[in-house]
């Protein structure tokens, strides 16, 4: 066989496949889909790949040329006494927003999540 016929045959089994499993799961909910296909929700896939994306361009694995750097957080507004001590020095600073635009930006959306994180991670 060729290479592409390869391809071809192999793209052909898999949507016959998909349709099968789709006619299956077609009437089933939005959460049951997930449980069968053993996905997770696509709020967490997204807030999952976000963390990822920060973690790269954190530590210089992914180079992102940004209008305004990443600010973090100083030991000054860590809120409480114990977040001195406790958490990680990496924590995001969350800027304050009038518009959907800069309230959707990577760093806000994953802050707070970001900086829950134990500091071994």
């Amino acid at each position: 066989l060729q290479s592409h016929d390869l391809t071809f045959f192999l793209t052909r089994n898999n949507q016959k496949r998909t349709k099968r499993l789709y006619s299956r799961i077609r009437d089933r909910s939005y959460q049951d889909r997930l449980a069968i296909l053993n996905l997770t929700t696509i709020e967490s896939r997204r807030s999952r790949g976000d963390l990822i994306s920060h973690y790269k361009i954190a530590n210089g694995l992914l180079d992102v040329n940004w209008l305004a750097s990443t600010k973090l957080m100083s030991s000054i507004a860590y809120h409480g006494p114990a977040n001195a001590i406790r958490g990680h020095k990496k924590r995001l600073f969350v800027q304050l927003s009038n518009c959907p635009a800069r309230t959707n930006f990577l760093n806000n959306r994953i802050a707070s999540t970001w900086n829950n994180l134990a500091s071994s991670i």
